[in-house]
């Protein structure tokens, strides 16, 4: 039996510090690699997800579409609120904002 644990993450430190578009194939660090590589593996993996978004140059919205509002279609709402925490110290407001995409892709596809 594995044991579970916190996990904390920064983007701009161990993925970049100029995230890409949507998908691997549109160029380098998209939000699908991220999903894929990083996100999904942390999430499954840890009891408590705290990822840094601080300290980028910006993150578009199909990033934040294809990396976290997918995390919430494959999760739902609930799973994400009870297991991850998002930090922007330099902007807020992006943390309302990806829980808007989990939010609605998680609705969409329930």
């Amino acid at each position: 039996m594995s044991t579970k644990h916190d996990c904390f993450y920064n983007v701009a430190k161990e993925f970049s510090m100029f995230p890409g578009g949507r998908l691997k194939e549109h160029g380098p660090d998209s939000g699908e690699e991220f999903r894929d590589d990083i996100l999904i593996p942390l999430f499954e993996e840890c009891d408590l997800l705290t990822i840094d978004l601080t300290g980028t140059i910006t993150y578009g919205a199909s990033f934040l579409d294809e990396s976290f509002g997918e995390l919430g279609k494959r999760y739902g709402l609930a799973a994400v609120k009870n297991k991850l925490k998002l930090i922007a110290n330099d902007d807020p407001m992006l943390v309302d904002t990806i829980w808007e995409k989990v939010r609605i892709a998680s609705k969409e596809y329930k």
